[in-house]
Formats: structure tokens, sequence, C-alpha cells
């Protein structure tokens, strides 16, 4: 059962439009192993998509038995 981080971020491409990154990365060796993307016009619902995102990618990881490793920030 390998460990995975997720991770995600916004990027603004246009004036009323970003670009919405996740994924499920291998923690031991950074391969990726599930990407998803979504398209918003606001910052808004492109932070909003970032969350739904990050959701359901770790739910995929978890449904098929792989863990979500999560590192407390100090």
């Amino acid at each position: 059962m390998p460990d995975f981080r997720i991770w995600a971020r916004v990027e603004h491409i246009g004036p009323s439009e970003f670009f919405v990154v996740a994924s499920a990365v291998r923690a031991h060796d950074f391969a990726s192993a599930d990407v998803l993307t979504r398209n918003a016009a606001s910052r808004d619902a492109a932070t909003a998509a970032r969350d739904e995102l990050m959701v359901e990618i770790g739910a995929a990881v978890r449904a098929r038995g792989d863990r979500v490793v999560v590192e407390e920030e100090d």
C-alpha cells in the first residue's frame, strides 16, 4: 500500500480564466498517480474547485486501498 501526497494549485491564465490542477503523488518517488483538472471563471470559484478536487482525488486514492499522507505545518 503506497503512501500518496495530494498537491493542488490554481493558475491565473486569463482575465477571467483560472486553471485548477490536483494530483496524487507517490511519497517515495514523486511519481504522479492521478491528476484532475478544472477551469473556473473567478478566483473564488477556482479556490472552491481546488478544494473539491483535493477531496475527490484523495477519495480515489483511498478507494483503491492506498494511503494519503498528511504533513502538519509548523
